[in-house]
């Protein structure tokens, strides 16, 4: 044993704190360390002589200087020469009661003893626990301070070597090293990096900020959760060990990476951001004989995602991160984090996400549990692994309140399940998706999709064709110009069919409708199915050049137009043909055979695209007609129900509007096109007509609502269904509508174009007071939803993800555009499932349905936060004096 008086002064003298404990302080003053920053280590003992073990315990402080340490309020530390209160006490309270002390509870850094040492006898003999705070012990340091307490126990008669040098001489040289050079270079090796630095992991959080009581200790050689808040665990035997370790090499990696990238895979699969970068400690230390001490300081490690590789892959490519970050530490991690917050703002962002490595560090001595280590300052999560009794143990330590319900056992339990995988065989070694869902969420998911059901056959145009024969003299399309009946509309329809059959055109011709909303946009396109051909949808009012830009690319060899508009120059080859001036067939002309079949085209529909080029969306006649049978059966829409269509017929909504409506008998109530956004005309043939359906985007009924609540004696009560889809829907919406229209049913659709029409559904019932948004809902018939990452794998509950839908809805593709249809319409290479990847995000919730989350290029960053400017808006609009919002970002 070191006799402290025979010492240099020099070892007693105040020095500077290091970075790390710089950071430690600054979190506790801060009160953003909420968890206890003290390691914890038991010893387990049939018998217990008492006296030797508090020699033992004198003797191992006083030849390990930073167990006597003394923090100062000035910024520095210093090593006194007495250690302060040494007694080992005897707890009466029982074991809990010493963790809760030891552990539990948060301490004076300012105040000595830093570590103190408590004998509790139990049922099956006596615990000897230890606690050294963070601010003079890292984990290894913890290991090593338990193995030798335990053998100067065991052992006292032995002569115990010194440690070559005390911490202080060991931080005062590397600083020295620093400033002689190597500070300067790794400065410059980390500048160069942290443009590209991605943010922390984005893990599903019960609330920003939320605040969490600390974790109490975990016991001692427990299993997985150990029934403490906060604290869980995953362990692999001797066996299972050797193991992963002997495959790891085969992979060409050390076990050490292994262990720390299955880390970040279950990370990663739970983050909304696959690329990110976590805060580590102790990852690539391979120090062996330094003096105890808090060595180990916080550094950043980018993990960044490549989709389409293995499991080892990541893994080589993250140990040679490992490997290079560390050849540059001069800077420390606390000091590059610093300049991070400085040029990005992100201190703001997700909070740190942390690991802890310790494999490889001194074997503990089989009386030892394995060792808790304090958290990593500011984070909401820490991983340790270490080696104990010849296997991992791995244990996760979280801020429990500040993550959403499951999510931490749902990860620790993946994370046990990878590394037994990776111990078992070499599959998930080559996996490219290592980590599934958990049980429970697979089962969720399948039910969710489980829509399969016969799918309709037919021709889209074939029921309304079947109405006309069956009740011709029914009402069919009522519009300004008065009422045409389920029959005469089927005679014009012959005719103009009869028309472009007479004009060549041959089936799957493409037919332009060029008109302005009419009764004659209803008979041009079911004239167009009857000829075999499709419809494409062209707004009257567009420009002439993107207008025969769009008739180009979708090959049109036809149009079909109203005479009344105004003439202006078309294409070289096209004769428009007026519908208006084209005779109806004859009373008892016979409906032609069929000249397609369901997996023709029927339409293509025309929207926006990037770089201004418009895409052309292919939907054949099987996916439009199995959106229409199942909406028309799911919502009983029959014979008695009168559809008013504010949609225009470039807007895939009219598609039900039309075939929907006339394939059950019902009428269409064409608004006046003169009156495109009048909430009074509206209101008006809703009471004319008896309107029972009302299909639109949320902002057409929330006009009618405005102005139905600004004249409350006017009363328009027949309708019964709203379909709302094609934008947020404001929360506070449907309560508004049932208000102004009793006996209304308010339904949210979604899907894409490029999935026939719609693809979920969720039918609105009593709008919860903390809802943000109302749920996106289930799949229709015969149609799937998935929230996937990058490699196309599902992404857990609460996790965000990019939505895809599937099914007998997905489009061909765009019309002409291969290269934008193969980077949409993609199949699944594990499943052989055909997807259209719609650009939007969206989250599975535990209630088994989807959290519609908007688009990614409707989010923008300000600190580090993530914001969703819709979301903003939504929260505006649920004021009731705020008519409309608009939410911008001010670059100032």
């Amino acid at each position: 044993m070191r006799d402290p008086d025979s010492e240099p002064a020099e070892r007693h003298r105040p020095f500077p704190l290091t970075d790390g404990q710089v950071a430690d302080l600054l979190d506790r003053r801060a009160g953003a360390g909420d968890a206890p920053r003290v390691g914890y280590g038991e010893l387990r003992y049939a018998e217990l002589d008492l006296d030797r073990l508090a020699a033992a315990w004198r003797g191992l402080v006083a030849d390990h200087d930073m167990l006597r340490v003394a923090v100062e309020r000035t910024g520095s530390q210093r090593v006194p020469p007495d250690g302060g209160d040494l007694d080992v006490r005897v707890a009466d309270d029982g074991l809990a009661a010493v963790r809760a002390e030891l552990a539990g509870a948060a301490r004076d850094p300012y105040r000595r003893p830093l570590a103190a040492v408590r004998a509790v006898r139990t049922r099956d003999g006596w615990v000897v626990a230890v606690a050294v705070d963070a601010l003079a012990c890292d984990l290894r340091g913890l290991r090593a301070v338990l193995a030798e307490l335990h053998h100067r126990y065991a052992e006292p008669g032995r002569s115990w070597p010194v440690p070559g040098r005390s911490f202080r001489q060991w931080h005062l040289a590397a600083r020295a090293a620093a400033e002689a050079g190597g500070l300067a270079a790794d400065r410059a090796y980390w500048a160069a990096l942290l443009d590209e630095v991605p943010p922390a992991p984005e893990l599903p959080a019960a609330a920003p900020g939320a605040p969490a009581g600390p974790p109490a200790a975990e016991p001692a050689g427990t299993g997985a959760r150990a029934g403490m808040p906060g604290r869980r665990r995953v362990a692999l035997d001797a066996g299972e060990w050797a193991a992963l370790t002997a495959r790891a090499a085969a992979a060409g990696v050390d076990p050490a990476s292994a262990v720390l990238y299955s880390y970040a895979e279950v990370v990663g699969r739970w983050s909304r951001n696959r690329s990110f970068t976590l805060t580590v400690v102790g990852v690539g230390d391979t120090r062996d004989g330094d003096p105890v001490g808090p060595h180990a300081e916080p550094a950043l490690l980018a993990v960044r995602h490549e989709p389409g590789d293995t499991f080892a892959g990541r893994t080589r490519r993250l140990a040679a991160t490992v490997a290079h970050d560390a050849e540059h530490r001069h800077w420390s991690g606390v000091a590059v984090a610093r300049e991070l917050a400085a040029r990005t703002g992100r201190a703001g962002g997700p909070p740190p996400i942390g690991y802890t490595d310790a494999i490889g560090a001194a074997p503990s001595p089989s009386a030892a549990s394995p060792c808790i280590a304090a958290r990593i300052p500011g984070t909401w999560l820490d991983c340790q692994a270490q080696e104990h009794d010849g296997g991992l143990v791995v244990r996760w330590d979280a801020r429990e309140e500040s993550f959403a319900p499951g999510v931490l056992d749902d990860m620790v339990d993946a994370h046990a399940a990878l590394l037994r995988g990776l111990a078992a065989g070499d599959a998930a070694w080559h996996s490219v998706t290592p980590v599934g869902l958990p049980a429970a969420q697979r089962a969720r998911r399948a039910a969710y999709n489980d829509t399969v059901a016969p799918v309709p056959g037919g021709l889209l145009h074939e029921g309304a064709v079947a109405w006309a024969l069956r009740d011709p003299d029914r009402p069919a399309v009522i519009g300004r110009d008065g009422t045409v009946s389920h029959g005469e509309l089927l005679r014009r329809a012959l005719g103009v069919a009869g028309r472009l059959r007479d004009a060549g055109l041959r089936p799957g011709g493409m037919v332009a409708v060029v008109m302005e909303k009419g009764v004659e946009q209803v008979v041009a396109v079911l004239g167009v199915l009857l000829a075999g051909g499709a419809y494409l949808p062209v707004d009257a009012s567009q420009p002439v050049a993107r207008r025969d830009v769009v008739l180009a690319n979708a090959g049109t060899v036809a149009v079909l137009t109203q005479s009344w508009l105004p003439v202006r120059p078309w294409p070289d080859g096209l004769a428009p043909i007026a519908v208006d001036r084209v005779p109806p067939a004859p009373a008892g002309t016979p409906v032609p055979p069929a000249r397609a079949t369901p997996a023709d085209l029927a339409y293509v529909i025309y929207t926006s695209g990037s770089a201004g080029r418009p895409k052309g969306v292919m939907i054949d006649h099987r996916g439009a007609v199995n959106t229409v049978t199942d909406m028309n059966t799911r919502f009983g829409i029959g014979p008695d129900d009168r559809v008013i269509a504010l949609a225009s017929l470039g807007f895939d909504l009219s598609v039900w509007d039309i075939f929907g409506t006339l394939a059950a008998g019902g009428a269409l109530v064409l608004p006046d096109p003169a009156a495109p956004a009048d909430p009074e005309h509206w209101a008006g043939l809703i009471a004319e007509h008896g309107v029972t359906v009302w299909n639109s985007v949320p902002a057409q009924l929330q006009l009618l609502v405005d102005h139905l609540e600004s004249v409350p004696d006017r009363r328009v009560g027949t309708m019964r269904l709203a379909w709302l889809s094609g934008d947020w829907i404001p929360v506070t919406l449907p309560d508004r509508a049932r208000a102004v229209l009793p006996g209304l049913s308010v339904v949210s659709l979604g899907g894409a174009t490029e999935a026939s029409i719609w693809s979920i559904h969720h039918p609105v019932g009593e709008v919860e007071p903390g809802w943000s948004s109302i749920p996106y809902g289930r799949p229709l018939t015969n149609q799937t939803f998935h929230v996937l990452d990058d490699d196309l794998a599902d992404r857990p509950e609460w996790v965000a993800g990019e939505l895809y839908i599937g099914g007998v809805g997905v489009a061909r593709g765009y019309q002409g555009d291969a290269g934008r249809t193969a980077e949409h319409f993609l199949v699944d290479a594990g499943t052989g499932r055909r997807l259209y990847r719609t650009g939007d995000l969206g989250r599975f919730l535990p209630s088994g349905v989807i959290e519609f989350l908007g688009r990614e290029d409707t989010q923008v960053k300000i600190h580090g936060h993530r914001i969703e400017l819709a979301e903003v808006e939504r929260a505006l609009l649920a004021d009731p004096t705020v008519g409309a919002a608009v939410v911008t970002v001010d670059g100032r």
